[in-house]
């Protein structure tokens, strides 16, 4: 299945430990396993951004998904909430789309799809 590994990092948009993402995303398999999946994914990562957007080792521990070259619409929702006047909260709606990561049933992704699922409601 698919672990959505590039959208844990790009919803973090900080450094996190390759050791919390790979428990993370596979929290089933030994921590040795679960690094050994995460090199992988990461190569199939660096293939999908081609050019756009950068995947930062920010030490030999950490990683980072570097986005700010790329339009998303989810950065943009974002913002509009964080910033809150009614043309931005306006905005934020129009660019809500349907439930975030649909399809991707992983825990860590149920709180941040609800996130936004409440902002949403909030402002409709």
């Amino acid at each position: 299945s698919d672990v959505c590994s590039s959208d844990l990092l790009a919803l973090r948009g900080q450094a996190v430990s390759r050791a919390w993402l790979a428990a993370t995303l596979w929290p089933d398999s030994e921590d040795s396993r679960a690094l050994q999946y995460l090199r992988r994914e990461l190569t199939y990562i660096r293939k999908a951004l081609g050019s756009k957007g950068h995947l930062l080792s920010t030490s030999g521990r950490s990683l980072q998904l570097d986005l700010s070259d790329v339009d998303c619409d989810l950065f943009e929702f974002d913002a509009a909430i964080k910033k809150g006047d009614e043309a931005s909260l306006e905005l934020a709606v129009s660019l809500y789309r349907g439930s975030l990561l649909e399809g991707c049933e992983e825990p860590w992704a149920m709180p941040e799809r609800e996130a936004r699922e409440d902002a949403t409601r909030h402002y409709r």
